[in-house]
């Protein structure tokens, strides 16, 4: 039985390394691109959101494609109370946050910004529904998601 289960979780790991992202995140500015991975195995050791239902938290990683790095860039996982948990990249550095989830304000979306001319951070007119990440999830105890920033401008 051990083995069989290995084998499981060996097939689910390959299975699950596709080159494709399970939705591409158009902005619609300047043509950006943020890749949205999920998967129900470990995938990527940067940019994951792990769904824990048993611990009751979120961790929250944002960063970009490796070797392509961007100006800066926030997420906002909206809160419960009209507050944010803002997630900031510069090109340099990846962030994560650990948030239990009973704080987590599902009813709005994630929010994302990115600077602009002459480096004004501007929030973008896109949102995010949680809709579109629940629909790859499942009834998977431990799911984990990646935003990756891939794309900054239309060359």
């Amino acid at each position: 039985m051990k083995k069989i289960i290995a084998v499981i979780i060996i097939l689910s790991f390959f299975k699950n390394t596709e080159a494709q992202p399970n939705k591409v995140i158009k902005t619609g500015d300047d043509c950006d691109e943020i890749n949205l991975w999920v998967s129900h195995v470990y995938k990527n050791s940067r940019n994951e959101i792990d769904y824990d239902e048993n611990s009751g938290t979120i961790t929250f990683t944002f960063g970009f494609l490796a070797g392509k790095p961007l100006w800066w860039k926030q997420i906002d996982i909206p809160l419960k109370y009209n507050r944010y948990k803002s997630l900031k990249i510069d090109g340099a550095y990846d962030a994560k946050a650990t948030i239990n989830k009973n704080n987590i304000d599902f009813s709005k979306p994630i929010r994302f910004w990115k600077a602009k001319f002459l480096g004004a951070q501007t929030l973008l007119d896109f949102r995010l529904k949680w809709d579109e990440i629940l629909i790859f999830l499942g009834k998977q105890k431990t799911v984990h998601v990646s935003f990756i920033w891939a794309k900054d401008k239309c060359n």
